[in-house]
């Protein structure tokens, strides 16, 4: 067998092809279910702003349920995985600074960072602990109804 030039330039011309497309579909196969995802999310956070105008913010968080917490002026409102309201509370009925004085009692959470979410069957506020720490107190009772935390 002859080696030629030609013969040379095509073999590598065509490898270099297969590389790009193997490439190609890796890229696909990682970024293409994560694309979906968010254009799932993008869609259902475009639909709540539609119908609450006067919502700013939102924050989508997930443990038994995903759901959605969007921030107005003087209300949080809770959204399912639909876009349907869940419930609503006025920011009066919040009570911040008594989780935040829990966590730093009873669980030793200087600083935490303190969100909303939903977890089993009503709204939870989520203490973000050390880490990937996660601390879930029942918005009514303030009891403990759930905690994540990361094995290292």
């Amino acid at each position: 067998m002859k080696l030629s030039g030609r013969n040379v330039l095509v073999s590598g011309a065509l490898l270099l092809l297969l590389l790009a497309v193997i490439l190609f579909e890796i890229a696909i196969f990682i970024s293409g279910p994560m694309r979906k995802q968010e254009s799932k999310e993008a869609a259902i956070t475009d639909v709540i702003r539609e119908r609450y105008k006067y919502i700013n913010t939102f924050e989508r968080h997930s443990f038994r349920y995903v759901v959605y917490v969007g921030e107005a002026a003087n209300s949080y409102y809770f959204f399912d995985a639909n876009g349907d309201l869940l419930m609503h509370k006025t920011k009066r009925e919040l009570r911040f600074e008594e989780v935040k004085a829990i966590a730093q009692q009873d669980y030793q959470i200087a600083d935490a960072k303190i969100t909303l979410g939903y977890g089993y069957e009503n709204a939870v506020y989520v203490i973000h602990g050390k880490g990937s720490q996660e601390i879930y107190l029942d918005l009514d009772t303030l009891e403990e109804v759930g905690r994540l935390e990361a094995e290292v």
